[in-house]
């Protein structure tokens, strides 16, 4: 009686230590596939940071484009020598969420009408930026319209559109006016670039 308890007893530690066993087993190739899936993970990291939403350095660029004609005019892109790639972008709201997107398409100016590139909806993306945009900094931005064509604009880097003194700039029926950008660092978690010399008071 007492040798068929003791083996009764000896069984279930045996089954007892082959299912930790197993367990053990089960969350060691977890814990393997999901070290081999990190690197995946980092790339598609990688890869949204390469679509100008973080990783490299992003600037941004406001104005008002007012179409005084009696026909539709188009921004159709743009060329600075402060990043490499120019986009026009806007702010959509996705699952209570407020996320970046590229604009679709030509961005159509309405004749007669005006169109505000503005925080907090359309906007000019500067895509990995060859350099820092630091306040008080001015530099050129060219804008090629379907109507008006190339127009070169000097943008203004300010703290909002009220320290901005941007000068309104005429191209056949286009005028653009309030143009400025936000400093920027040219790699993003840099430090926030300022001017070089701080004004005389």
């Amino acid at each position: 009686m007492a040798t068929r308890r003791f083996l009764t007893i000896t069984a279930t530690l045996v089954a007892i230590l082959a299912t930790a066993l197993a367990g053990s087993l089960v969350a060691a190739e977890h814990d393997h596939e999901h070290a081999h899936a990190t690197p995946d993970a980092h790339d598609h990291h990688d890869e949204h940071h390469a679509d100008g939403m973080g990783g490299t350095g992003t600037g941004v660029v406001y104005m008002t484009i007012e179409n005084t004609g009696d026909d539709d005019d188009a921004l159709l892109g743009g060329s600075t020598d402060r990043a490499q790639t120019v986009e026009v972008h806007e702010m959509r709201v996705q699952d209570d969420i407020g996320i970046m997107v590229a604009h679709d398409g030509p961005l159509v100016i309405p004749a007669g009408e005006s169109v505000a590139l503005e925080p907090a909806g359309l906007h000019i993306m500067l895509i990995d930026l060859n350099d820092d945009i630091r306040l008080g900094d001015t530099f050129d931005l060219t804008l090629e319209f379907e109507q008006a064509g190339e127009v070169t604009i000097p943008v203004t880097a300010a703290l909002d559109a009220e320290d901005a003194e941007g000068e309104s700039i005429e191209a056949g029926d286009l005028e653009i006016s309030g143009v400025w950008s936000r400093p920027a660092p040219r790699i993003d978690g840099a430090s926030p670039a300022t001017p070089d010399a701080s004004p005389a008071a």
